[in-house]
């Protein structure tokens, strides 16, 4: 059975390394913090997105066989994400750096050899009409919360691809683009 925060089911892997290392946090780690960019979503209002985002986190530490636990670390006003031990979920109003049909991207930083698990950051795409209680023309933001913290603990999707964050092989990252334009709006 590979290390990790969450046991496998036998229909599904973790994310690896390019050795074949299966990524995971340390336990050290627990409880892995997160945070929120201040700025939100320019649709829902700031309280909501944050308890929204607690009730995801929190159904993955409900899963009978996971023993990964999470803890919201506050807001900040930090804008940048990649390898600087800050776990952020932060929108993109605009530009989104992204696929445009992704409505959320989450980068995870680990290293390459060991598979230890060292950033994850949610990158919310905000052109998109989020809503807590989603109805026609706006995607509900539990939900897309909810599959991106699953990447968080280290589970792929089928368009998962890697791409390196530096030349040195102690570190890779790996970006997840599931959620497209094409998945339907609740």
């Amino acid at each position: 059975m590979p290390p990790g925060p969450c046991l496998p089911h036998p229909a599904y892997q973790f994310l690896r390394t390019s050795g074949g290392t299966p990524l995971s946090w340390r336990t050290q780690a627990f409880p892995v913090e997160y945070t929120l960019n201040q700025a939100g979503s320019d649709d829902v209002p700031l309280a909501e997105v944050q308890t929204t985002t607690q009730r995801s986190f929190a159904t993955w530490e409900a899963v009978p066989s996971a023993s990964i636990t999470f803890r919201f670390a506050g807001t900040t006003s930090q804008l940048t994400t990649g390898n600087d031990g800050v776990n952020l979920i932060r929108w993109y109003e605009s530009h989104f750096p992204f696929d445009q049909d992704s409505l959320a991207v989450t980068v995870n930083t680990y290293n390459d050899v060991t598979g230890e698990m060292l950033d994850a950051d949610i990158n919310v795409n905000g052109t998109f009409n989020w809503s807590v209680n989603p109805g026609a023309g706006r995607f509900d933001l539990e939900s897309v919360l909810t599959h991106e913290i699953g990447h968080v603990c280290g589970w792929p999707t089928a368009t998962t691809r890697r791409r390196p964050c530096t030349p040195t092989p102690a570190r890779a990252r790996h970006t997840s683009a599931a959620w497209r334009r094409t998945t339907s709006p609740a």
